[in-house]
């Protein structure tokens, strides 16, 4: 049995907000230890999906803030983070932009000065580190 749309708030999102008109495929994409990650490929783009059934929320809109900043400081090319919300089974996802990479490293010491442009862009209050605490 298919799950019905409002079953499947990341389908559902997608078909909706992410303007596709149909999901053609699915595909498991390995990660880390903690979360599912899956790339869902649809007519309008793919879309970068992770999912963790044990954690609310919380540890993925921290992890949208930080990709959101990182992304507009227009340095280091990061992945733009559009949807955060709960799973109706427990846990939590987050939608963000697919990115396709390549295989070559590339300048390693061009990579070294984005890196150190991005964090010259912004700091906390604290003169360090990021302003919302985040499970990186």
């Amino acid at each position: 049995a298919v799950a019905a749309m409002s079953d499947d708030p990341i389908k559902e999102w997608i078909l909706t907000e992410g303007k596709a008109t149909q999901i053609t495929g699915t595909s498991s994409i390995g990660g880390g230890c903690i979360n599912a990650a899956q790339r869902y490929d649809t007519d309008a783009g793919s879309f970068f999906v992770k999912t963790n059934r044990r954690i609310g929320p919380a540890m993925f809109e921290g992890e949208a803030l930080g990709l959101k900043a990182m992304y507009d400081t227009k340095s280091i090319r990061v992945p733009l983070p559009y949807k955060v919300g709960s799973l109706p089974t427990g846990g939590s996802f987050i939608i963000m932009e697919f990115i396709q990479f390549g295989r070559s490293r590339g300048d390693q010491s061009a990579l070294g000065r984005k890196l150190a442009e991005m964090h010259k862009s912004a700091k906390s209050d604290k003169g360090y580190g990021f302003y919302v605490e985040n499970t990186i």
